[in-house]
Parts: structure tokens; sequence; C-alpha cells
């Protein structure tokens, strides 16, 4: 199956709201020899005020921001081209928090098939989880440098020393290049074969099941973690896979009342190990956990032992699933749908029915006359509203003034807004404008370029003050 390495620049960290200003995918086969590319760059959405310490990182100036095409237009070229690249298995690194995330929201708002990267056979994976388990496996596989507090860093920019770090073109490469570095090494590369197997929960259920013991790689306090793991039950609510951590004997939890284990399960260290199944964990064979001075001191017979008692006690399986309901409805873990922006809803709100997902099909293919004409008939309020968006954006000579003014009113109570919000707003952007110029008050590059910024958020101001 061929790869396809992706990477966005946006115009913050916000996934529903920011906007994307470059990206870059490339083709390759599973030999990592490149067959084909797109590079795109975006002017910034309307309505969007840009996160400062974002244009910072990027370096992005105003005339990127006015001057490129619009990122509709650009949404649908890339979409059509990664239709004609086929079913692939898609990489970027640290994708699965961020790039993978931001993106199907785009599709979302720009009334395409948001899933569209994991369905029609497509596999979503992510570089960063995979360099990890591989630097634990092999030390040699890839140079680090270290954090202050004596970690190995694992941002792209220090693994892969490259120029114009933060666009989008170098950085996709540099990924390509460290998942290509594992699979070269003879020790990594079960590491990045394995990888492959968890790209889809389905995959990842099946190969548990299966399984039943293996080493399940965690990342924290910025070190890496082997844990040799039995697999236990899907999580009742999140179905992630939640699995027991087999350097502890399981023998007192299962004499435990209710109450007593519902507490211990909550302590730290955590004897249960949750595995989002949904993000491509890297799960390896149980020899390379076993290795490790945590296990390695366990006798086998003691192992076998702990592994028979969790498989024939189902009734210790259904108190833990009880317990995870319970600790679930305790934490209020809910959705306030009532205050969710339409852009913040592609979770909470559904698939779009039939008719629907046929109107957004036809939508993209006919004038903009028409497009208005089509608006009315969604079913789904959110699609209206995506909608009658698009058209401000790019036609909003044709968009009827009474739906005109709803959309500045919207986006004007957005981004006028004097409490912390969500996305970035005028008030905001003004105050990092500041806090920059008093940091940099001695540089007077630095000092033009904020001002270019201040000026073009002060025009952002001036269009939608009237609204």
């Amino acid at each position: 199956m061929n790869y396809i390495f992706g990477d966005l620049e946006t115009s913050g960290a916000s996934t529903s709201f920011d906007s994307v200003l470059e990206c870059c995918f490339i083709l390759t086969n599973d030999k990592f020899q490149e067959l084909d590319r797109i590079h795109l760059k975006s002017r910034l959405e309307e309505g969007v005020v840009p996160n400062l310490g974002a244009l910072t990182v990027t370096g992005f100036d105003v005339n990127w921001l006015k001057q490129n095409p619009s990122p509709y237009s650009n949404n649908q070229l890339l979409l059509e081209k990664l239709k004609t690249w086929g079913p692939a298995v898609y990489f970027g690194f640290n994708s699965h928090l961020f790039d993978w995330i931001f993106l199907s929201k785009t599709f979302f708002k720009y009334l395409k098939p948001p899933y569209f990267l994991n369905t029609k056979g497509n596999k979503l994976g992510d570089v960063l989880p995979v360099i990890r388990a591989a630097k634990m496996v092999d030390e040699t596989v890839i140079k680090t440098i270290t954090t202050e507090k004596g970690n190995p860093s694992f941002k792209l920019s220090d693994l892969m020393q490259h120029e114009d770090a933060h666009g989008a073109v170098p950085d996709t490469i540099a990924c390509m290049k460290v998942a290509e570095t594992i699979y070269k090494n003879e020790k990594t590369r079960p590491v990045w074969e394995s990888s492959l197997k968890t790209l889809s929960r389905q995959e990842c259920d099946l190969l548990l099941q299966k399984e039943k013991i293996f080493t399940n790689v965690e990342y924290y306090y910025g070190k890496i973690h082997f844990f040799v793991s039995k697999y236990l039950l899907n999580h009742p609510i999140y179905k992630w896979n939640i699995c027991w951590d087999m350097k502890v004997s399981p023998d007192e939890y299962m004499k435990m009342e209710y109450n007593d284990l519902k507490k211990a399960l909550s302590k730290s260290p955590k004897v249960l190990r949750s595995i989002k199944n949904n993000k491509s964990p890297v799960l390896l064979n149980k020899s390379y956990g076993l290795a490790t001075s945590s296990y390695s001191r366990i006798p086998d017979l003691e192992f076998k032992k702990r592994a028979q008692m969790l498989e024939s006690s189902p009734e210790f399986l259904e108190r833990i699933n009880s317990i995870l309901i319970e600790q679930h409805e305790e934490r209020g873990v809910k959705e306030d749908k009532i205050n969710l922006q339409p852009e913040e809803t592609l979770y909470s709100g559904g698939f779009a029915n039939e008719t629907d997902s046929k109107l957004m099909d036809q939508f993209h293919k006919v004038n903009w006359d028409e497009k208005v004409k089509l608006l009315d008939k969604f079913t789904d309020e959110r699609y209206q509203f995506f909608g009658k968006r698009i058209i401000f954006q790019e036609s909003p000579e044709k968009l009827p003034d009474s739906l005109a003014k709803d959309v500045k009113k919207n986006i004007a109570k957005k981004i006028f807004s004097t409490e912390k919000q969500n996305w970035t707003t005028i008030p905001e952007f003004y105050k990092s404008i500041d806090d920059a110029r008093n940091k940099y008050e001695n540089n007077e590059k630095v000092l033009k370029k904020l001002d270019e910024y201040n000026n073009f958020v002060m025009d952002i101001e001036k269009k939608y003050e009237t609204a």
C-alpha cells in the first residue's frame, strides 16, 4: 500500500476555527520512493483573526495572508488530488493530535467528507509515536538532543535539522525521512511493521484479541515507557482497549470489595493501561517489554499464573467495566452542545444524512447563483451555515443582503468578544502585539513586522465593526 506524508501550517492552534495557510502532501510507495506531490499556499480564511504566536513560528508575512489563492479553492484542489492517489496510509508528525483533526474539520466546514482520510480504504498513521518506540528499541536509530530536563527531544526540527523548519514542504520531507530511517534500520524495522498493524480501530482490536499479551509503548513526562499488558475489555464508553499491567499481580485486586477496588484502580501508578485504538498505537511483541528491568525479574511461571487468573475471571472484568462507567459519570464528561459553535460540532452533531450528502456534492459543481439556491435545501442548519460562509468568502456579491448581514454579524460577535474564547479575538491579538513590542522594543526588524500584522488586523476590525 502506498504512503502519503503530509503537513499543515495554520493560522493558529484551534482545529475548529483557524485556517490552513500552507499544506504539502507527498505520495510514495512502501519503499519511500516519491511518486507525486502537491504543495498549496492559501490566504487567510475570511473572518479569522490569526494567532500571533503561529505567525511568529511560520514567519508568514501579510502578503501571504492577503494575496494567495483562497483556502476553499485550495481545499478543492487538495481533495481532488488525494482522490487520484487512491487508498493509502496517511502519515504526519504528531498528526493524530493536530493535522488530521484540523484537516477533517476543514473538510467539514467546506462541505466535504470529513473522514476522507480514514475511509474509502485510506488509513491514518503518525510517525511521532513510532520514532519514540524505535528509539527505545535501538538508541542509535536517530540522534536526539537533550532537553533542559535531560530527556531526548522528539521535536521534528530537532530530529531532522533542516532549513525552513515549520514550512510545509521541508517538514513533510523531514517526516518522510524519519519514517524511512526507522524502516531501513534492521533493529527497528519490526517497529515500523508493527505500526502498520494498528492503523484503524478494528485492526487494533483484532490484534489485541489475537495476541492477548503484548508490549505497548507510552510516552509521558518526557520519557518513553514499555508496558507488558494483557487485553481485558474495551472501555464501555470510549471503546478504547483496557489492559492490565502484567508487572502487577491481579490476585489482591480480585479479593477487594467493589469500592476498595474502585479506589485501588484510581491510584498511581495505574494498573489499568488505556490504549486508544483510534490513534494508531504502537504495539510490539511482548518480548520487548519482558527484556526491561520492570518485567525481567518476574518468573515465567508467575507471569503465566497472572495471565490465567485474568483469563478465567469474567466477574472481575465485569466489576472493572462497571467502575469505568461510574468514573465516566462522576467526571461529568458531557459536551455542552447548547453552547457549541457550528465549527465545533463535527463529532457531536452526527453524520450528514443522504439528502445533505448529495446536496454537498452538488454544491461544489454548480455556479455561485445556484449555490445560493441550494442553501435552504440542507436539512441540517450547520451545512446552511457553512454554505453561507463559503459564498460570503468566495463570491459575496451573490449572497442576498439579509444572509450576508447574518454572516457578518456572526463573525463580528466572535472576533470582537472580550472573553476568553476557543478562537483568537481582536482584543487578544492586540494584547499579543503589545506584549511582543515590549519584548522586542530594540529590534526594529521585528517591530516593523509587528506593525504590519497589527495593520492587517486593524483592516479586519474596520470591515466588521459596523456589522
